[in-house]
Parts: C-alpha cells; sequence; structure tokens
C-alpha cells in the first residue's frame, strides 16, 4: 500500500524524474517518479524482513592476519549465522567454532597456505565467503635466552683485574633473566650481571664462562678465551 513521502513533500525536479530514499520499518528503498504522474509523490515500502531472514553473509574477521601455523582466536562477522556451522580458511576447516551471536562467531584459525585465503561460513541455509577474508603471514622468529657478555680491559695482562658484564644478555621471549652465573679458568665462580676477576700470573689462554638462566626456566651458555 503506497504512503505519502515521509515529512509531506517529496524530491523535487519539476518535468523530469523525481528520485528519493525513503525509510520505512528500518529499511530503505530509492524509487524514481515521473513528474505529475499517477502516485507522484508516494512510495511503497519495503516489506519487512523477519528476523534471522537476511540472506548469509560473511562481512569481516578480526584479526584478518596471523602466522601459517595457525592458532589464532579470530572473530568471524556477517548475517545470519546459527549453532550448526562451519567455518573454513582457505578450504581448511577452523577449530573451536561457536556461535556467539547470529552476527558473530569465534573460532580456532587453522594452519594455511602463505598469502591471502578465502574465509567461508557453511550452514544448512548454504554457504557465503568473504574473498582474502584472512591472510597468512610467515611466524615470527621464536625468541630465546642468550647469553652475552664484554669484558674490559679488551687486552688484559696477567695478573690485570678484569671487569665482566653481562647485561647484553637476554630472556626468552616475556621473561626475565633471574641468574648470572660465572666460571673463570674452569676453577673461579663469581654470580651477578657485572662481575671481576683477577687473572693468574702465567701466560696462556683463560676461559670465562657466562651460563644465565630466565624466569621461564631456559638457560644458555658462551664461553670466550682471553690470550694473555
Amino acid at each position: 500500500m503506497s504512503q505519502p513521502w515521509p515529512d509531506g513533500t517529496e524530491p523535487g525536479n519539476p518535468g523530469g524524474l523525481e528520485t528519493g530514499t525513503v525509510k520505512a520499518d528500518g529499511l530503505e528503498c530509492a524509487r524514481e517518479w515521473p513528474a505529475g504522474a499517477p502516485g507522484h509523490g508516494y512510495y511503497d515500502p519495503p516489506a519487512a524482513v523477519p528476523p534471522g531472514q537476511y540472506p548469509l553473509e560473511v562481512t569481516g574477521v578480526t584479526p584478518d592476519h596471523g602466522s601459517t601455523a595457525g592458532g589464532e582466536q579470530a572473530s568471524v562477522y556477517g548475517a545470519s549465522f546459527d549453532s550448526a556451522i562451519i567455518v573454513t580458511f582457505g578450504g581448511v576447516q577452523a577449530g573451536g567454532v561457536a556461535l556467539v551471536t547470529p552476527e558473530e562467531l569465534a573460532c580456532t584459525v587453522p594452519p594455511g597456505a602463505l598469502g591471502p585465503a578465502d574465509v567461508t561460513v557453511q550452514t544448512a541455509a548454504g554457504s557465503a565467503t568473504l574473498t582474502a577474508g584472512w591472510t597468512y603471514e610467515t611466524p615470527a622468529a621464536p625468541v630465546t635466552i642468550a647469553a652475552s657478555f664484554t669484558y674490559t680491559p679488551a687486552a688484559p695482562t696477567t695478573q690485570d683485574n678484569v671487569t665482566f658484564d653481562g647485561s647484553a644478555s637476554t630472556p626468552g621471549a616475556g621473561q626475565t633473566i633471574t641468574g648470572y652465573a660465572w666460571l673463570f679458568n674452569n676453577q673461579t665462580t663469581r654470580s651477578g650481571q657485572v662481575v671481576t676477576w683477577r687473572l693468574p700470573s702465567g701466560h696462556g689462554e683463560y676461559d670465562a664462562t657466562l651460563t644465565v638462566t630466565d624466569s621461564g626456566g631456559g638457560s644458555d651458555s658462551l664461553t670466550q678465551v682471553l690470550v694473555i
């Protein structure tokens, strides 16, 4: 049933087609009328779409990228999702799919090949795909604990007091270094980030070893040889 233009007026374009966008029942439609034609200034409101009857679609993924190894937790957005649903990334089925709302799904991204991948949602009513909705990236190199130290003077001689500094050592990802253990000439020990050791009186080669540990239980050792 036709209804008057909502505000009592219609778009003006004397002598030609008149175009306007109107809202009805929360939806929008656009229509043109020849000026002076029957029904001029009226429109037919669109039929209301019952909740849950919108077409199945996929509109976005958050985040939209991750490692080729998979494992990221992602949210898939769209319309008309239900509990009987399958989600795939590049044709590989995602894990842990859960219906949050009819417009949002939660899932665990599966492993995939480097580059863009289509994200597809399948229900009993059909399927919908977001082309290149996800991008697989090269995984970052893991950060592991590494011992490192310097000493001064750089060219020590016999019986010099040499200062060793382990502050350049790095912990594993998300950890902190909790211990610095030193071993000199396979017999003298020290602990701490910065320590001092007096060289023996004889000429020769003397080992200095630093072992670091971090809060995650990781450890690493480095040995340098001082030639006197």
